[in-house]
């Protein structure tokens, strides 16, 4: 559909102005010539003149305007192409109809990459990618079903695959959170500094958390999960403690004392009943009680 071209705007005031400006030039032209010229020449150079930058003005501004309406026209195709792209890319594959060739095509995509991150099996990154891919096909999949008509050859394709993938979506993504999990809380046995071994711990958490998301009943998962929330509590007991030691050892008894005595109420709270943490309150208790002596000889002293 062919566009209006864009409004002129209005040239009243700009021939006007153009006049008025080549009057100016005649007036001052002809009062020049008037003594040194004479007969028509003291009109004729001054007309011409005026005439002259009239016509330039004239040309000067069918330029501008020619340059502003090509301009107009390229910002016009540019939206123009925007609007067809986001138009196109709102008719994507998601609202195409999947054909059994499409399926096939998504599916052996998947399986290829699954075989690779098999043989790959250490890297972490083989498994990511075909969780994701298993996503995406699933989510494909389950918005296509309803649409297929029953008897179609396209329904048990579609169930058989979904199946599959299914498996696969639950191998590769557990296996992307042993490999990850395990890297990320080796490293964080390996930090000095209890706050690098506690923010490296944490992100393994979230990745079990994630994990979780999906196999919420996974045994393998929670299990983990259970024991690595026991490994955040003792780095963060560990950071308290050695807080209250500090207190400790510069005199400042009662500073230590609440650290402690919040170690011991942040174990309560997590509930946890391992034979290690048992330990660590076993330990965090005496030594509140000895300071508490301590504080106590001194009050009496």
């Amino acid at each position: 559909m062919s566009r209006p071209r864009p409004l002129r705007p209005a040239a009243g005031v700009y021939y006007f102005s153009l006049l008025v400006i080549c009057g100016f030039i005649f007036t001052v032209l002809w009062l020049i010539f008037y003594d040194d010229v004479s007969g028509d020449l003291r009109y004729l150079i001054p007309t011409l003149a005026a005439g002259a930058v009239f016509i330039v003005g004239i040309i000067f501004r069918e330029v501008l305007l020619y340059r502003a309406h090509a301009k107009a026209l390229r910002e016009q195709r540019r939206l123009d192409r925007n609007i067809n792209l986001k138009q196109a890319g709102s008719q994507g594959p998601e609202n195409e109809k999947l054909s059994l060739e499409q399926h096939e095509n998504l599916l052996g995509e998947i399986r290829k990459k699954s075989e690779a991150a098999r043989i790959l099996g250490h890297l972490p990154e083989g498994h990511k990618e075909v969780s994701e891919l298993s996503e995406r096909y699933l989510h494909r999949v389950s918005a296509e079903l309803p649409k297929v008509k029953p008897g179609s050859p396209r329904l048990a394709t579609f169930k058989k695959g979904q199946r599959k993938v299914r498996e696969l979506h639950r191998f590769h993504l557990l296996r992307w959170t042993e490999i990850v999990t395990r890297s990320l809380i080796q490293d964080a046995r390996g930090y000095d500094n209890i706050s690098e071994r506690l923010s490296t711990a944490r992100k393994a958490q979230e990745v079990l958390e994630y994990a979780v998301g999906y196999y919420p009943t996974e045994r393998d998962l929670l299990e983990s999960q259970e024991l690595l929330d026991e490994f955040i509590v003792s780095i963060e007991m560990a950071e308290i403690m050695e807080s209250a030691r500090t207190a400790k050892d510069n005199g400042e008894y009662t500073v230590a004392v609440a650290a402690y005595r919040e170690a011991l109420s942040r174990l309560a709270e997590k509930d946890v009943g391992t034979r290690d943490l048992s330990l660590l309150s076993d330990e965090i208790e005496a030594e509140l009680k000895k300071l508490e002596n301590r504080i106590s000889e001194e009050e009496n002293a």
